[in-house]
């Protein structure tokens, strides 16, 4: 549990799409074949490691299949690494999805403003993007308030790993309408225009971005009940919350 690696191991097997049955009994796999059917061809196997933070596939045989290698890459994207993460979380004995974080503190936030998703969600995943010998951080910023008639906004913001100061290379500004996402502007810090760029491109082919962040928010605006208890003026905006999203 206090291990502090963010990888998990993947080891897959190649079936044939007429087998009988697959199973999993402990940690084997156990395929069936029918009575008279063709010989089984030599088993194609592959054993790797998945980086649940970068996406980085590694094989950890010496002798591997690449063209399975090259498979397994390309399955990578956000949703499955959400997904290991959730059996990463299990492995350590915790629920697989992350809980609002017990120790909400908003303030200097009110309704009508973004709010970061990891400012309310504990241990959440953060997706960490590779360049070269540089990393980045993605946070996302989105509305939490339910119902809210003209919420539609969000940000994806970009900072080094070595700093985590949001706004360290820029952000991409986003209006999410039903389950799609339309970039509304980019807005880089200065002489960072084309990292910003790369970045983007680079997070748009790990997610279905208009989905990905439309689950987000979902999420966010479940968890509203537990933010209206933290915040500092409670009472003053309990009126205002249908109306208060003015991006």
């Amino acid at each position: 549990m206090d291990c502090e690696c963010r990888a998990v191991k993947l080891d897959g097997l190649v079936v044939r799409d007429d087998v009988a049955l697959i199973e999993c009994t402990g940690d084997e796999l156990c395929v069936s074949e029918w009575a008279g059917s063709a010989p089984a061809e030599p088993k194609r196997k592959i054993l790797v490691e998945v980086d649940i933070e970068t996406g980085d596939v590694e094989p950890l045989h010496e002798e591997y299949d690449p063209d399975l290698l090259a498979w397994v890459t390309a399955e990578v994207d956000g949703e499955l690494l959400d997904r290991l993460h959730e059996r990463w979380r299990i492995g350590k004995g915790w629920p697989g999805r992350s809980r609002i974080s017990r120790q909400l503190d908003l303030r200097g936030w009110a309704p009508g403003a973004l709010l970061g998703f990891d400012e309310v969600f504990e241990a959440e995943r953060h997706d960490r993007l590779v360049i070269g010998d540089a990393m980045y951080w993605v946070d996302t910023y989105l509305c939490p308030v339910p119902n809210c008639g003209s919420c539609g906004n969000a940000d994806v913001v970009f900072s080094t790993v070595s700093t985590k100061e949001a706004g360290d290379v820029g952000s991409v500004q986003l209006a999410l309408r039903l389950g799609a996402a339309e970039v509304v502007s980019q807005r880089p810090e200065p002489g960072q225009e084309a990292q910003l760029l790369e970045l983007w491109e680079r997070f748009s082919r790990r997610h279905v971005v208009g989905q990905y962040l439309a689950r987000r928010q979902a999420r966010m605006q479940m968890a509203w009940p537990a933010l209206e208890r933290a915040l500092p003026t409670t009472a003053a905006v309990r009126t205002s919350l249908r109306s208060a999203a003015v991006h």
